[in-house]
């Protein structure tokens, strides 16, 4: 039994649900054909096969779930969002942090939580590029002796936010009040709701 697929698309979009596809481990073939002069646009036609008519429809159900998605990612919905799974996001990033680096940039979102998926007013490569400039900032962390994950995101959003240096966001942040030495580590002192203000500030 056989069952086909058309999608068109970006050649990102096909690239990525063919990929995302392929690791279903389904008995599945891919034909695709350029569709624009400029070879921007591609369709794809993915044959499922299968004997077995029951997983033959699973099979089907998953590929449209992705095809779904990935089309969601890279195309805004009517109010300009696009979508991203949480999940499937190629750097890894906590989620408190990404989204306070949206909010503190001004960048309209949404948090679903029931489906852990974010909505944003950003493109797939714009918010590739914020998650790889907090993880390069996170990864400064290890160098400070800093305490809990709260302490460590509010010090990264404001370096990320501000430009600030994080030895200055650090100074700054005692000065402040906003965290306290305590057996060598530092850690929270204030409301943290009102330490990100501060540090997200420190340029002003």
């Amino acid at each position: 039994m056989k069952r086909v697929i058309s999608v068109s698309g970006s050649e990102e979009e096909t690239v990525e649900i063919c990929e995302k596809v392929a690791k279903l481990g389904l008995e599945c073939s891919f034909d695709s054909k350029v569709k624009s002069t400029d070879g921007s646009i591609s369709s794809i036609m993915i044959k499922l096969y299968d004997n077995d008519r029951i997983r033959l429809k699973e099979g089907h159900k998953d590929i449209l779930a992705i095809i779904t998605d990935v089309k969601n990612k890279y195309n805004a919905n009517k109010k300009g969002m696009f979508t991203y799974q949480f999940t499937d996001l190629k750097t890894p990033v906590n989620k408190d942090l990404i989204m306070d680096a949206l909010k503190y940039s001004k960048i309209k979102y949404e948090y679903l939580k029931s489906e852990n998926e974010l909505l944003a007013e950003i493109t797939a490569q714009e918010l590739d590029d914020l998650l790889k400039e907090l993880q390069e900032i996170y990864i400064d962390l290890s160098y400070y002796p800093i305490g809990s994950k709260p302490v460590k995101n509010a010090v990264v959003l404001g370096v990320f936010i501000s430009g600030v240096e994080m030895e200055d966001i650090l100074e700054l942040g005692l000065e402040k009040g906003c965290f306290r030495e305590e057996d060598d580590r530092i850690v929270l002192n204030m409301d943290i709701d009102k330490v990100k203000t501060i540090l997200c500030s420190a340029a002003n």
